[in-house]
Parts: structure tokens; sequence; C-alpha cells
């Protein structure tokens, strides 16, 4: 890229996209729609894709194909997860069968001698490459063509095989995988007959058990979170593997991350005990809440839970090591509203008749200040617990 252009963009970064397209036909001598998407993509791409961002050579795709991409974070988990299976095995060569704007080939590139970057948009596969190429990946091979076309030519084998199918259908957003593109449950059986191991990243709002039963020979599930909100679930299949799938739970953070293992059956077979709210309050991650460890997590911390349907769990004593946040509880707001001096609190509602919206209105609250008010319904009563967050 010129030098007068990057120079441009680092200046006008925090520029308003909006009010350049509607005060420039061009700028820096491109069609004011780029340089806007540009500058709208490289914000998002700040927090989003860090890499790529501290380079300022990057062209980015449009927003949807930004948004549809990994994260830098979660790419780098898929990665390292991967890593140490193929290091034991001597693996060389991954497909990366739905590439678009190649943040995974990126990271899958540091691992595998070969990389097969597969995309049928001309554009998009260009765009991927001379970044790949700017960034110091040149490993990866770029294929123009379908998924499904490329598997029909290709000869293998190959050691892995990553699909993260575009999860928008007649511009909608789909959530079963059988309406995704291209789909994976038709293209199974054609991916087996290239490969022996096989990883499939999904909405995060799919049905894990559905998608168990579409996904045969599964041996692990990945939830994972970043921050405490839930971005991807991951099918990782294994040729010929007939046992029950380890579900892992992963809630990725700055600092640390946090992880919870059970099974299914596990988690069927699990009794929970009951409580009226304690001294301590535990409420587990995003991932633990989307793979439905209600039970198992209670049982396996030794804590007791409010409610069957009230996924909160408490004890008299702080336990380390928990994955999610733990809370002291003061009292309850309904009984001594000079918990709260201040009227701030940070509301969270579950199983609770009244939102965070009524609740601030019925007790003339608002947002922010160090305490949180936690609405919950235990099985004798419904709670306005008033409590200090200690993780």
């Amino acid at each position: 890229m010129p030098d007068e252009w990057i120079q441009f963009l680092l200046e006008h970064e925090h520029d308003d996209p909006i009010k350049i397209l509607l005060q420039n036909k061009r700028v820096q001598g491109y069609a004011a729609e780029f340089v806007a998407n540009q500058i709208d993509c490289r914000r998002r791409a700040k927090e989003k894709l860090p890499l790529w961002y501290a380079n300022p050579q990057i062209t980015y795709p449009n927003k949807s194909n930004l948004e549809q991409c990994s994260s830098e974070l979660t790419a780098r988990f898929k990665s390292d997860f991967i890593r140490g299976i193929a290091a034991q095995s001597g693996d060389q060569t991954v497909i990366d069968l739905t590439a678009g704007f190649g943040v995974d080939s990126f990271f899958l590139s540091r691992i595998f001698k070969h990389v097969i970057h597969v995309e049928p948009d001309a554009k998009l596969i260009k765009l991927a490459q001379e970044n790949h190429i700017r960034l110091g990946a040149v490993n990866i091979k770029y294929v123009q063509t379908t998924a499904e076309v490329f598997l029909h030519d290709f000869t293998g084998p190959a050691d892995w095989v990553y699909v993260d199918p575009s999860r928008k259908a007649l511009g909608k957003k789909v959530v079963k995988l059988s309406d995704c593109e291209p789909d994976v449950i038709q293209l199974l059986h054609t991916i087996w007959s290239k490969t022996s191991q096989i990883l499939i990243k999904t909405a995060p709002l799919l049905d894990i058990k559905e998608g168990l039963r579409q996904l045969p020979n599964a041996a692990r599930v990945f939830v994972t979170s970043v921050g405490n909100e839930c971005r991807e679930v991951l099918f990782q299949l294994q040729k010929d593997f007939v046992h029950e799938p380890d579900i892992i739970c992963v809630n990725i953070q700055a600092q640390q991350e946090e992880r919870f293992t059970f099974q299914l059956q596990a988690e069927v077979a699990a009794v929970s005990s009951f409580s009226e709210p304690q001294e301590f309050l535990y409420e587990p991650n995003a991932s633990i809440l989307k793979a439905g460890a209600f039970k198992k997590v209670g049982e396996v911390f030794g804590l007791l839970k409010l409610a069957v349907n009230t996924h909160l769990y408490t004890s008299n004593k702080s336990l380390t090591g928990f994955p999610g946040r733990v809370f002291k509880i003061l009292g309850d707001l309904s009984e001594q509203a000079s918990f709260l001096p201040d009227n701030k609190a940070n509301i969270i509602s579950r199983n609770h008749p009244l939102g965070p919206d009524e609740i601030k209105k019925k007790y003339k609250l608002k947002d922010g200040g160090e305490r949180y008010v936690i609405a919950c319904s235990s099985t004798k009563k419904k709670h306005l617990l008033v409590a200090e967050r200690m993780k």
C-alpha cells in the first residue's frame, strides 16, 4: 500500500465513516465507500484482530465478512488445541474448507507445513493472500472454488479438515447445520474419504445434543466464550470414534482461561441438592450454561443449587477455581435498602419475575457502582440479593 494511504489511515482512524461517505466521492484516490469501510473495519479489528490492526498495510473485506470470521483469540485457541494432537501424530496438511478472510488459515499455518485455503470469492481470496504475505505466512496454497468442487477434485489425503459454514442464507442468519453453506451434513461422507480428523465451527445458538445427533464420531465438543460471551461451538470429529464425547467449556479471559469438562450422561446422572442463599453465590460462566452442565457443576464443586431452573449456586465458604463469577451476599434489597446508599448497582436477573429495568424503576436505582443486585428465585421465595463480587 502507498505510504500516503497508510499515513492517511493512521491519521483518520477515528473519523466517522458515515461522514466520509456523505462528504466525499473519492478520498486519497480511492472511492469513498472503500475508505469508509477500511476505517470502520480497522476500528472493529482493534479488539477482534489486534495482529491485523497492528499492521496498517492490511486491507479489510466488507463488514459482513469481518463479522463472520473468527476472532484472534478463538483462532489461537483452535490452533493451540489442534497443535497438541497434530504434534503427536506428525500431521502436516490441513484444509480450511471455508476460509473466508483467512484468520483461521493464518494461525493454522503456524502449526502445519501445508495449509490449503479454499474460498469461492475471487476478491476475498486475493485479499486473504495479500494479507497473509504481509503477516509473514508463506506456506498457504489458495484454491478459488467451492467446498463441494474442491472435495470432488482433491485426491488427498489431508491430516485435518476445518469447516466454518456460513450461517447466512438468503440474507438471514441461520442456526441449523443443514441450513448453512456448505451443508456439512451432506458433505461428511466425502470429507471422511479425504481425512481422519474434522473440526467444525458452528453457531453459538446450535443445540449441542442436536449437533451430536447429526455429527457422528464427535470426540470433543468445545463451547468457547470470550469474556463470558459465548462465541463458538466446535465439534472435533475423529474417524471411527464411537465413545461418548467430552464437552469442554472454555471461557477465555485477559489473564486466565477457565475450563470445565463433563459428559452428557454424567449430567443426566448428577443430582442437585437445594438451599436458600447462604453466604456466597456462584454463577457459572456462559460456556457452562450453554453446554447445560446445570447439575454437574454444582456436584463437582460441592455447591447447593437455589432451584431447578435457577442456575445459581450457594455455600457458606468461598471456593477458589470456580469457573464463573463469585459473589458475597450482603443481604436482601427488599429488607434493607441501605445496602445501596448511593442507589447504584449492577443488576442481574435470573429466573425472577422482574427484569433489570423493572428493578431499577421500582427501587429508583442507577446503573454502576461496586455492588450487585441479583434477582433470583429459590425453591421457597423470590430474592433481590445485594452482593459484592469477589471473582
